[in-house]
């Protein structure tokens, strides 16, 4: 046990040191209002155990645990080996919890990539990522498809992109929805008229995108797949491509967006801004940058110039201000959706 915890705290400090312009924010000066997170996390028990939610319990000690180590500044700091995304005390705590979270007093905010998966997933339209033209994400892609399945991709966007074939309108369709962060609406509005089932949160729909992106080719068919259909009839060929990739790995795509992602934030955005304002607090949450209240508007732009340069297209950007507020109105919103509130 003892060597285990050695062998972690070493490691802790070895990402720390190679990602310092992150790293270095992780101290004592990163705070918890500690009362206010524990009558959250209590209110929010109560609240799972009366709408019947599965291991209401677990998620409880869960929360509990993530509050305590913030609290006590006991963090973890490690990168995935898989995809290079980076794992800290911040991504792996129940979202709603981060409101009660300050840096030397000051509020936080997370400056978000709306839809943000399937925005960098329109940079794989383009044949320059898989001919190494494009050689910041050629290198990113070659990790998990091959040389062979490269060519007919490439073949197959020139195809589209020359309309000699028609299918359906291209990959511009799609791109238009990212782009301006409708995607999620569109596909939740073409889901309610085919079915005549409305999805009831946004956490439900995506769930369902990630069987439309990320399951295998084969699952084409299976019941639970209606939503993976009808991507593919909006989208025929933005599924083609997709279709492609997991061609020899089912993985390959998530792995390809998530990698792409990871670059882009921590090793470009991230670091750009560590440059160029060395004293800023910065934490970074997967597909999004969290920063002092006031220096949003900064962060922003360097996002929307560091994308629009990958990926060819500006992203859609939302902000997330956290305050102890925004936790009590996201549980009461949960209380109201399960009946539980008498208000309601």
């Amino acid at each position: 046990m003892e060597r285990a915890k050695a062998r972690k705290l070493k490691l802790y400090k070895v990402n720390r040191k190679r990602m310092n312009w992150l790293g270095k924010w992780f101290t004592e000066d990163l705070e918890i209002d500690y009362k206010g997170a524990s009558k959250y996390i209590y209110a929010l028990l109560e609240t799972n155990r009366n709408a019947s939610v599965e291991n209401a319990l677990q998620k409880f000690n869960c929360a509990y645990l993530c509050a305590n180590r913030i609290a006590a500044a006991d963090y973890n700091f490690s990168k995935d080996a898989t995809v290079g995304r980076l794992h800290t005390n911040l991504t792996t705590m129940h979202k709603e919890l981060r409101n009660f979270i300050t840096y030397k007093g000051q509020k936080l905010v997370a400056v978000d990539i709306s839809n943000s998966q399937p925005y960098i997933s329109t940079i794989l339209f383009n044949k320059e990522v898989y001919d190494n033209q494009n050689k910041e994400v050629n290198k990113i892609v070659s990790n998990y498809i091959s040389n062979t399945l490269r060519e007919g991709i490439i073949s197959y966007i020139m195809l589209v992109k020359s309309d000699v074939i028609h299918v359906g309108k291209g990959f511009q369709r799609f791109v238009d929805l990212v782009v301006n962060g409708r995607f999620y609406e569109e596909i939740a509005r073409q889901y309610t008229q085919e079915t005549g089932i409305a999805i009831p949160d946004r956490r439900e729909l995506k769930r369902m995108m990630f069987i439309v992106l990320f399951t295998d080719n084969r699952y084409f068919g299976q019941k639970d797949a209606l939503a993976k259909r009808i991507f593919g009839k909006l989208f025929p060929e933005v599924y083609e491509v997709f279709k492609k990739i997991k061609q020899k790995r089912k993985n390959a795509l998530p792995c390809i967006l998530q990698a792409i992602e990871a670059h882009v934030i921590l090793n470009v955005i991230a670091k750009r801004i560590s440059r160029e304002r060395p004293n800023m607090p910065l934490f970074t949450i997967h597909d999004s940058i969290a920063c002092p209240v006031g220096c949003e508007d900064y962060v922003a732009s360097v996002m929307i110039e560091e994308l629009h340069r990958l990926v060819g297209y500006p992203p859609s950007l939302k902000f997330e201000y956290w305050t102890p507020e925004e936790a009590w109105k996201s549980l009461e919103a949960k209380q109201v959706k399960e009946g539980l509130n008498k208000a309601a």
